[in-house]
């Protein structure tokens, strides 16, 4: 006799846990909201197991800031529970109410229908890893940032390194240098701004060096080794995209076609062809 699955779809946040369960085969649907605990959450269960007896629980709930910490404490009180992509929801036509009910009572319908793509689950030290060069990538960001709002606060007070030293590379080391020279000749509040903001992009700099060599010591870890340099003999592939690649596909049999996988990763090459006309550009990067 096959087993009825009643599937759970949860929508969570810092403040409550909502939570709406599909009986498919009936249509039932009973929505519920707890505490953001794992205790809140299992007593609600409890209370569902009651409803519905007999029937398997099948939770999912969307890729956040939270990780897979709740699917990890699901899991080991024997409940199967599933991380879904959160590019992966479709969007309904026409709808312009969003509450985090009807977020759940969606996610549990499109759950049930096979209309969700599901995250692979990393392994603990995996996701420690994966945060790693996230953390790399974020503080990346701020060094751009960081840069393009020095270069705009000297280009407004008239000084244009480019044109001035007909040097073509910014933040080079004669770069820093005429920065640190700019500065000293400089007064009042342009001298302090620039002061502050060189001390605290010298800062990211320094940061940012740590975590280049931290990424590669971890190149070398024996479960990262192989697979590092089995990448790396590729042209224009190092260590960090390298490593970020491993982190971030996880179970690579997920992808069905190797094109999925270049697709995915952004390395599939642009291209604009009409008219008559074939144009192909660099990789999308997306």
């Amino acid at each position: 006799m096959k087993q009825n699955i009643v599937y759970v779809g949860l929508d969570v946040d810092d403040t409550q846990y909502h939570g709406s369960a599909l009986d498919k085969n009936t249509g039932e649907v009973i929505h519920f909201k707890c505490r953001p605990t794992l205790k809140g959450l299992l007593g609600q269960l409890e209370k569902l197991g009651k409803h519905f007896p007999g029937c398997t629980f099948k939770l999912c709930y969307e890729a956040s800031y939270i990780g897979y910490t709740l699917q990890r404490d699901l899991a080991s009180k024997g409940y199967h529970c599933d991380v879904v992509a959160p590019s992966s929801i479709p969007s309904p036509r026409g709808k312009q109410i969003k509450t985090d009910r009807i977020d759940a009572t969606q996610l549990a319908q499109f759950y049930a229908n096979g209309m969700l793509t599901l995250v692979s689950i990393p392994e603990p030290e995996t996701e420690q890893d994966q945060d790693l060069m996230r953390s790399r990538q974020n503080l990346l960001q701020q060094q751009t940032e960081l840069r393009k709002h020095i270069q705009a606060l000297l280009r407004r007070n008239g000084l244009h390194y480019k044109a001035q030293t007909q040097h073509k590379t910014h933040w080079t080391k004669h770069h820093y240098c005429r920065l640190e020279r700019t500065i000293e000749a400089a007064s009042g509040s342009l001298k302090v701004n620039l002061e502050l903001l060189l001390r605290q992009l010298k800062g990211l700099n320094y940061i940012l060096a740590e975590y280049e060599q931290e990424i590669e010591a971890l190149a070398k870890a024996p479960r990262y080794e192989k697979s590092v340099q089995a990448l790396t003999c590729y042209k224009g592939i190092k260590n960090v995209f390298a490593l970020t690649m491993i982190t971030e596909i996880g179970d690579i049999k997920r992808f069905a076609h190797p094109r999925q996988l270049v697709s995915w990763i952004g390395m599939d090459i642009r291209e604009y062809s009409s008219g008559g006309h074939h144009n192909r550009f660099g990789i999308t990067q997306q």
